[in-house]
């Protein structure tokens, strides 16, 4: 047995050896190779990676033979939020559509504190049908950049859900996931948790751009800026 006392040796001498097998022992266990060869690798390295990869993305985005920048104003959240102001633009800047919508519901105060619309601003605007004929022929088959494209793609289907009208199809593509790749790790402000997404704002601010003020066409063109931004660090 391999702890057992040999007849020659005394309890002292074998106690002292078997301390000194111990201590070995767990000077290898605690030194193993495999968690040091994890450690030294960067922590920076895949943060270079997906840097390099959204500013891939960028740019393949403005040599895309169709795509557009949109943005979207509503009246809050949800299914039942509707759109009440729409911007879209090209890869060049050109806007092809800018309009208030009238929506069927009052515009709540606490979203007009946002954006500053109110219902006498949208009061004579065209509806979300006269709208949407333009908006459909923009989008359907197109690369469709947003800055949180979620949540205005999720608006778009949702208020042609409401009139029953055809949801163009389109590709989304989200400025605002790409742009967080593109910048790391969000700094969390101290008492409150780090968000995974940094704001359009932000990322203006990255490209000395100047903020939209969160009115849909300069919103759209600011993601537009954020994208040849990323597009010209290649």
């Amino acid at each position: 047995m391999a702890g057992s006392v040999g007849g020659d040796e005394g309890f002292e001498a074998w106690l002292s050896r078997r301390q000194r097998e111990r201590a070995d022992a767990s000077a290898v266990t605690v030194v193993t190779p495999r968690p040091r060869r994890r450690q030294t690798v960067p922590a920076t390295d895949a943060g270079r990676d997906r840097r390099r990869e959204a500013a891939e993305w960028a740019g393949e985005t403005m040599r895309h033979e169709r795509v557009v920048f949109l943005d979207t104003e509503t009246t809050g959240f949800g299914p039942r939020a509707e759109i009440i102001d729409i911007g879209i633009v090209a890869s060049d800047g050109t806007v092809l559509l800018d309009t208030l919508v009238r929506p069927e519901s009052p515009i709540p105060a606490s979203t007009s504190k946002v954006h500053g619309l109110f219902d006498h601003d949208v009061a004579t605007a065209p509806a979300w049908t006269d709208v949407y004929p333009e908006v459909y022929q923009l989008l359907v088959g197109a690369r469709v950049v947003v800055y949180n494209a979620p949540f205005d793609s999720g608006m778009v289907t949702s208020n042609c859900q409401r009139h029953r009208l055809v949801i163009p199809t389109a590709h989304w593509h989200c400025a605002m996931r790409q742009y967080s790749a593109f910048a790391g790790p969000v700094t969390a402000q101290p008492g409150r948790s780090a968000s995974r997404w940094y704001k359009l704002d932000h990322a203006a601010a990255a490209f000395d751009v100047p903020p939209g003020g969160h009115r849909a066409l300069a919103d759209a063109e600011v993601c537009r800026r954020v994208v040849v931004g990323m597009a010209a660090t290649l």
